[in-house]
């Protein structure tokens, strides 16, 4: 795992927070 896909997991997990989590979800498990 690249310290990008990193970062990017943890921007998705940190819109998984604030906004809807159904499709982000479903982005952030390709990662």
């Amino acid at each position: 795992m690249t310290t990008r896909n990193k970062i990017i997991a943890k921007y998705l997990l940190h819109i998984c927070r604030t906004n809807q989590t159904s499709t982000v979800v479903e982005l952030g498990g390709q990662y």
